[in-house]
């Protein structure tokens, strides 16, 4: 349970590097919100299943704060090798109270490499009305950069940008989108 519990520490601080660059605090203590049941083992499931969990729902205060939660459909543990989780919905709540909220069909974290992957139908929306949507999102813990892989949509208003991967570097603080096609629209745009 010990490495679940880091498993899904990390994904969330990975995720919420891509809504917010101020990251580099540590959460305190990670806690189930509710007692989650193991699945009993099926004769299909993977050899070197440690544990599986059904309705997992992970979250993360500070100073009587809720920073973030994490909820998935299920979770997959295997002794060696990534932990996997379908259904994957992570939002992160900034410090003035706006959220930004991540969903995706499935996600992956290897606890050797701290590398962590989300794909299927990924949206990021922020309460501003900014969306993001892409195929892939792989966190290199190596490189400390974030890609995007696939088609990538950026909407807010009336401004769509849209390109085919980027690359995000919180360390650095640099963003970078290729292939970019769209309009901006000044009112759309942060002074």
């Amino acid at each position: 349970m010990n490495n679940l519990r880091a498993t899904l520490f990390f994904l969330p601080l990975v995720l919420t590097l891509f809504v917010s660059v101020s990251c580099d605090r540590k959460p305190e203590k990670l806690v189930p919100e509710k007692e989650t049941e193991e699945l009993p083992r099926q004769a299909e499931e993977p050899a070197g299943l440690a544990q599986q969990l059904q309705d997992v729902r992970y979250s993360q205060t500070k100073d009587g704060r809720l920073q973030w939660e994490l909820t998935a459909k299920s979770v997959q543990q295997v002794i060696e090798g990534p932990t996997s989780m379908q259904n994957v919905t992570m939002t992160y709540y900034a410090a003035d109270g706006k959220a930004t909220v991540l969903t995706a069909d499935s996600g992956a974290y290897d606890s050797a490499s701290n590398n962590a992957a989300l794909r299927g139908n990924i949206l990021v929306k922020t309460s501003d009305g900014g969306s993001v949507r892409t195929d892939v999102l792989e966190w290199n813990q190596k490189a400390g950069v974030l890609r995007g892989l696939g088609e990538v949509t950026i909407t807010k208003g009336h401004t769509v940008i849209q390109g085919k991967g980027f690359e995000l570097s919180p360390e650095l603080e640099t963003f970078k989108m290729y292939h970019v096609k769209g309009t901006i629209h000044r009112g759309d745009v942060n002074p």
